[in-house]
Order: structure tokens, then C-alpha cells, then sequence
């Protein structure tokens, strides 16, 4: 109920309370009561009959304030369902935007070691390439000593034919080996590369988790800041319509007390009808 039809409970309230005011002045003219019983019969009739009312209106009150106290229970009760899961939600939302926190940053330095993965495969793709070089190079320069040095034995020079022979195999064999090398360092670039890519696709991976994340952090932030609002206004209803249902109560309480005075009130001009008929 609101607070206007509680002022027109009480403007009803007045009105009784100036009927019963009349009625008293009745009551009191003695002379009026003592010249003949109906005079006395009728104000105690009125008197009743307004007591009646008193108490149908007491009751209808105490109809309202009940009707009030439900619905003021009911909405302070929901609204404090509302504000415990507005906790919950906050709750949660803290949870996930932790979560995204952290999942951003792995993914960040996921990305950061997928760079240097990528970095180390080009250093070491370099590498193989040099050493490649290297190799064919020596290779060229071992083919050449050793024709050198069958032209010298071809020309008397045994013992510079063979170290050229020997400087020959010496370097042949240190091409061989860095052409072996080239391509073990080759195939450990390509691997360093496959790595930084997959480490790389983890980071991106872990960046969206984290974006997810943080985005259902804010839905369930905002939800709760909404569930809060709405329960604490539930609440403040609640306890409004709590404070009308003592209102209307109180006014119940009043409006029996008039009429229980009013119904004795007219019993007794009742019974001053009867004692002065009976005369």
C-alpha cells in the first residue's frame, strides 16, 4: 500500500473521530438523556452503528497492513537474493579476469621465446650456409693442390708432391666435414623454425583464451554491478512497504479501540433507552 492511501485511511480516521466527537456531546446532555428514552435509544444506535464501522474499518486495515507485510517480506527478501548473487557474480568476475590476466601473460612470453626460437633458426640457417661455403671452398682448393702436386711429381719433386698430396687429403677431409656439418646445422634451423612456429601458435592461443577471459570477466562484473543495483532498490521497497504495513497496523489498532469504545459507548445509551422506558 502506498503512503496516499495510508493518509486517506487517516483522513477516514478524522472523520470518525469528529462523528464520535458529536456523538460525546450527545452523551453528555444529560437533560437530553433524561427527558425520554428514544432521544437515548437513537444516539445509542448511531453510536453503535458508528462503532461497527470503526471495527469493519479496523479490520479492513489490519487486511492491508498483513497484505503489506507479505509483499514488503517478499520484496526485501528477493532483494537480498539479488545483492548475494551481485557477490557471486563480482566474485566470479574477479576469478576470470585473473585467469585472463594470466593467460596473457604466458602467451606473451610465449611469443617472446617463439621470436627467439626464430631468431636462433636464422643464426643457425646462417651458420649452415657458411659452413657450406667453407666446404666447397676448401674442396675447390684440396682438388686444386692435388693436380698441383701431380704436375710436381711429373717434374722431379717427389717430396713436395706428396706434401701437396697430404695438404690435399688434409683439406679434402676438412670440407667433407663442413659439408656434413652444413647440412646437420641446416636441418637443426629447419627444426628451430618449426619450433618457434608451434611455440608461437601456443602464444597466440593463450592470448585469445586470455581475451575470452577477460571479456566474460567484464559481462560478469557488469551482471553483478546491475544485480546489486536492482537489489539494494528491491530492498529499499521492501522496507518500505514494512514501514507502511506498521502504518496501517497502528491505524488498525486505533480504528478497533474507537469503535470497541463506541459499541460500549452506545450500549450504554442503550441501556439508559431502556432503564427510562421501563420508568
Amino acid at each position: 500500500m502506498s503512503k496516499k492511501q495510508v493518509a486517506g485511511s487517516s483522513t477516514k480516521g478524522a472523520q470518525r473521530t469528529e462523528t464520535r466527537a458529536r456523538a460525546a456531546v450527545k452523551g453528555n446532555d444529560k437533560a437530553h438523556v433524561a427527558t425520554t428514552s428514544e432521544p437515548a435509544a437513537a444516539v445509542g444506535t448511531e453510536t453503535m452503528a458508528e462503532g461497527l464501522a470503526d471495527l469493519t474499518a479496523a479490520a479492513e486495515l489490519g487486511d492491508l497492513s498483513r497484505i503489506a507485510t507479505a509483499t514488503g517480506a517478499v520484496d526485501a527478501t528477493r532483494g537480498a537474493g539479488l545483492r548475494e548473487s551481485a557477490a557471486e557474480m563480482a566474485a566470479l568476475g574477479d576469478i576470470a579476469a585473473s585467469q585472463g590476466k594470466l593467460d596473457l601473460a604466458q602467451g606473451v612470453e610465449m611469443l617472446r621465446a617463439s621470436d627467439d626460437l626464430a631468431a636462433l633458426g636464422r643464426a643457425t640457417r646462417s651458420l649452415s650456409e657458411d659452413q657450406l661455403a667453407r666446404g666447397l671452398k676448401l674442396a675447390g682448393i684440396a682438388g686444386q693442390l692435388d693436380a698441383v702436386g701431380a704436375a710436381v711429381r711429373a717434374l722431379g719433386m717427389p717430396l713436395i708432391a706428396r706434401f701437396m698430396r697430404d695438404t690435399s687429403q688434409d683439406l679434402r677431409g676438412i670440407a667433407v666435414t663442413d659439408l656434413l656439418q652444413s647440412q646437420g646445422t641446416k636441418a637443426l634451423a629447419a627444426d628451430l623454425r618449426g619450433a618457434s612456429a608451434q611455440v608461437a601458435g601456443f602464444g597466440a592461443g593463450e592470448v585469445e583464451d586470455a581475451e575470452a577471459a577477460l571479456a566474460i570477466a567484464d559481462e560478469l562484473q557488469f551482471e553483478g554491478k546491475v544485480r546489486s543495483v536492482a537489489g539494494a532498490a528491491r530492498m529499499e521497497e521492501g522496507l518500505a512497504q514494512l514501514e507502511v504495513a506498521d502504518a496501517l497496523h497502528e491505524a488498525s489498532r486505533e480504528a478497533a479501540g474507537e469503535g470497541l469504545g463506541r459499541m460500549v459507548e452506545g450500549a450504554s445509551q442503550l441501556g439508559v433507552s431502556v432503564a427510562l422506558k421501563n420508568q
